[in-house]
């Protein structure tokens, strides 16, 4: 009706992050570019650090993917509290919907109600999902990865899995190596978070 055509959303900045859980915000901190304590306002730690999974083939990303989607699907309400964000424009979600288990319920379209959604991570940029699943990492080092990095891995509000090509493996082992200390945790924290990078 014409009455709601005067109504403007309200349009705010953020200048600290409300978002994400702790255990996200200490990932950021080691592989993307967050601003300056950009953890020290996050949601409460729900004790779930980001779980990794490392691919050697376009047929292991498609099993590992599926088993990450089941493992959101038992903790999150529903389907469309699941998002997978690629750093590539060809997705791996894309062959996973065509497949017969899959085809209604995965969308590409980011505002689908009742389906997983799946888009390159800049198509998403300002919206938000209970649980987001980063695939197609091919890299963790340079300035484009770590901006897909935090660009994708703040998009999660509470869950995080990352499925990084098996080449990255190492690379996350060493920044995890290098960084730890800036991180504001304990040693069972940095412990468990190192053991859900599964390094």
């Amino acid at each position: 009706p014409d009455k709601y055509r005067s109504i403007r959303p309200a349009v705010c900045e953020l200048s600290r992050n409300c978002r994400n859980p702790k255990p996200v915000c200490d990932t950021l901190v080691l592989f993307g570019e967050p601003d300056e304590n950009y953890d020290d306002i996050a949601r409460a730690n729900d004790g779930e650090y980001p779980l990794w999974h490392y691919y050697d083939s376009e047929n292991s990303q498609l099993r590992l993917l599926e088993e990450m989607l089941g493992n959101a699907l038992k903790k999150v309400p529903s389907h469309s509290d699941i998002v997978i964000l690629s750093a590539q424009p060809k997705q791996i979600a894309e062959k996973l919907a065509q497949r017969a288990q899959w085809k209604n319920r995965l969308s590409p379209d980011i505002f689908a109600e009742d389906k997983i959604r799946y888009a390159q991570a800049k198509d998403f940029k300002g919206l938000e999902a209970m649980a987001v699943i980063l695939t197609d990492i091919e890299s963790l080092d340079g300035v484009q990865s770590r901006k897909f990095f935090t660009l994708a891995a703040t998009r999660s509000k509470y869950l995080l899995y990352v499925l990084a090509d098996a080449r990255v493996k190492s690379a996350a082992a060493k920044r995890f190596g290098e960084g730890r200390q800036s991180l504001k945790l304990g040693a069972n924290m940095l412990e468990k978070m190192r053991k859900n990078m599964n390094i």
